[in-house]
């Protein structure tokens, strides 16, 4: 992974232990912005010159929906979780994520909500957080969510966002008019995935 920017990009795992455990970690890199590509690439760019000026590299993933931006101030959540044996339901799971990020929303005092037909989830303002999933033959989870905390939202003039073109994007930070600190941010996502998801954290 090249480094570009000094700015802080936080990513998060989950990883299955036992039935209804989870042991997690949480820590901050430091990395260049970037565009991510799914499966559905309808495709999605607004400006290929303005993208290139700014250093946004490209990526193709293994999940499902279309283009999106990973950049600093931006908390990326990948739980890695064995659906096995009463989530094996890719649409409860979808809709599960995004009630976790509607609780985080929530925790902030912001009015979130699903939009009917896409997934994700918005405001009156934009989307706030984006989702993008892989599951595998075996019922296990990879790739997941991204919560836009403080994002410079101009990075995402250069895409059309989940290739959704009639919708802007917002943030936490956006949404409140502060700042909202990443380790904030970051405990009231592992709270609303313990709720929703029926897990309990075990700090090692």
């Amino acid at each position: 992974m090249r480094t570009g920017s000094t700015s802080k990009l936080s990513w998060w795992w989950l990883v299955e232990r036992g039935i209804s455990r989870i042991r997690f970690s949480f820590s901050s890199i430091h990395t260049s912005s970037r565009s991510a590509l799914g499966h559905d690439k309808s495709t999605s760019w607004r400006d290929a010159d303005e993208r290139a000026a700014r250093g946004i590299e490209l990526f193709e993933t293994g999940r499902g929906g279309d283009v999106t931006y990973h950049g600093p101030g931006q908390l990326v959540a990948y739980p890695v979780l064995d659906l096995k044996p009463d989530r094996q339901d890719l649409h409860r799971y979808l809709r599960d994520l995004e009630s976790m990020l509607i609780r985080v929303a929530g925790a902030f005092t912001i009015g979130a909500v699903r939009s009917e037909g896409q997934t994700g989830v918005w405001t009156d303002v934009g989307k706030l957080a984006a989702i993008g999933v892989r599951v595998s033959s075996g019922w296990i989870t990879s790739h997941g969510v991204a919560l836009n905390v403080s994002t410079d939202l101009d990075y995402f003039q250069t895409i059309v966002p989940c290739g959704i073109a009639d919708r802007e994007v917002t943030s936490l930070e956006r949404e409140l008019g502060r700042s909202v600190p990443m380790d904030e941010a970051s405990d009231a996502l592992v709270e609303a995935f313990c709720g929703v998801f029926e897990r309990e954290i075990i700090v090692a």
